[in-house]
């Protein structure tokens, strides 16, 4: 089936974090390392031993 989308909806930007998880799976396919630093717990702070290396 294709679908002709309306030249209004083509104007939306795509959305930035499925873009980011578009990059992020290609650059682990390359074999990089990637650290995902994207979810935590806000209300508790990083170890000290995380802050002091940053």
């Amino acid at each position: 089936m294709n679908v002709d989308y309306s030249n209004k909806l083509k104007r939306i930007p795509s959305y930035l974090f499925a873009e980011i998880d578009r990059a992020i799976e290609k650059k682990k396919k390359e074999g990089k390392d990637i650290i995902n630093l994207s979810v935590g717990d806000p209300d508790l702070p990083a170890p000290k031993r995380v802050v002091d290396a940053l």
